[in-house]
C-alpha cells in the first residue's frame, strides 16, 4: 500500500457505521509493506478488508502515515506500530475496499455538467421543461445550456422534443443530452446555430430525427450530434460561457472548488473519494 494517496475526507468516512467503508480513490493491489519514516497518524483495525491482491487478498488492519497508506496486517501488528497520538478505528468487522476509479469517466463533462441544468432525475415531461426554464432564467441571454442527462425512460419513454423546450428558452441555444450520451436534444435556437434544417442531410454514423413533414424533431442521435460542434461551447469556455462570472463548481457539500481547476466528488457524496486537478501542465 505504500505510495497511495487517501483524503482526509475519506479517513473521516471511515468513521461511520455504514456496511461498507469506502477509504482511497487508487487500488490497493500496489500495496505492500510500508515506508519507515515518520509515525504511523491513522489505523484500522478490526476489519475485513480486501486488497485486490491476489497474493494477499485479505487483510484485518492498516496502517497510515500523513496521506499515505503505510502498510497492512493483522490487528496486532498494526496496534503494535502504533503511537498513542495516532487516531485509531476500530472497524468493528465492517468491510474495507478501495474507492475505485472508473477510467471512462469524462471528468471534464462531469465537471461541467454540475454547473449546468439537472435533468438526471426528472420524472415527467412537465418536469423536465420547468428545470430548463427555471435554469434559463439565471444565466444571461444567448449562454448556452448543456449537459443534463436527461432519461425519458422515467416518464414512460416519449422523447423530448424541441417544442416541449422552445418556448422556455427562446434567447438562449438549449443542447441537452441524455444520460448515455449517445442522444441529445436541441431547441430552435441550438438547431439555428448549428445549423441543422430540414435540408440538412443526415450524418454517417448518426441520425437527424425529423417529424412527418421531414422537419428536425431537435433530436440528434450519435454522430448528429456533432452538427454544432463548432458552435456550441467546449469545456472550460462552456462553463465561463453559461457562467459568466465563472462561478465555482458545487459538489455534492456545496464546496467550491475554482472552475474547470478541479473536479471532486462528482459522482456521490461520501463515495467518490477522489480528486482530479486540472492543471496546465498535465496532459
Amino acid at each position: 500500500m505504500r505510495g497511495m494517496r487517501i483524503s482526509s475526507r475519506a479517513a473521516r468516512a471511515l468513521t461511520t457505521t455504514s456496511l461498507t467503508i469506502m477509504m482511497t480513490a487508487f487500488t490497493l493491489a500496489a500495496c505492500s509493506s510500508g515506508e519507515k519514516s515518520g509515525p504511523v497518524t491513522l489505523a484500522i483495525v478490526n476489519a475485513r478488508i480486501w486488497t485486490g491482491n491476489p497474493k494477499r487478498p485479505w487483510a484485518e488492519a492498516i496502517a497510515v502515515r500523513g496521506d499515505r497508506i503505510a502498510t497492512i496486517g493483522s490487528s496486532a501488528e498494526i496496534q503494535k506500530m502504533t503511537g498513542r497520538d495516532a487516531q485509531m478505528i476500530n472497524a468493528h468487522g465492517q468491510m474495507l475496499v478501495p474507492g475505485f476509479i472508473d477510467a471512462h469517466t469524462h471528468i471534464i463533462s462531469a465537471g461541467r455538467g454540475l454547473s449546468s441544468v439537472k435533468l438526471r432525475d426528472a420524472k415527467t415531461p412537465a418536469e423536465f421543461i420547468t428545470r430548463i426554464r427555471d435554469y434559463v432564467k439565471t444565466i444571461p441571454k444567448g449562454a448556452w445550456v448543456t449537459d443534463g442527462d436527461w432519461d425519458h425512460t422515467l416518464w414512460g419513454g416519449e422523447l423530448p422534443t424541441r417544442q416541449w423546450i422552445d418556448s422556455v428558452s427562446p434567447d438562449n441555444p438549449v443542447w441537452v443530452s441524455r444520460l448515455a450520451g449517445h442522444m441529445s436534444l436541441a431547441n430552435s435556437a441550438a438547431l439555428g446555430a448549428a445549423p441543422v434544417q430540414k435540408a440538412t442531410p443526415n450524418f454517417a454514423g448518426g441520425l437527424i430525427v425529423r417529424d412527418a413533414n421531414g422537419e428536425p424533431t431537435g433530436l440528434l442521435k450519435e454522430k448528429a450530434q456533432g452538427a454544432g460542434a463548432g458552435r456550441k461551447p467546449r469545456a472550460c469556455s462552456a462553463l465561463t460561457t453559461c457562467r459568466r462570472d465563472s462561478r465555482s463548481l458545487r459538489g455534492p457539500d456545496s464546496g467550491r472548488r475554482p472552475a474547470c481547476r478541479s473536479v471532486s466528488q462528482a459522482v456521490s457524496p461520501g463515495w467518490l473519494m477522489a480528486r482530479s486537478d486540472l492543471r496546465s501542465d498535465q496532459p
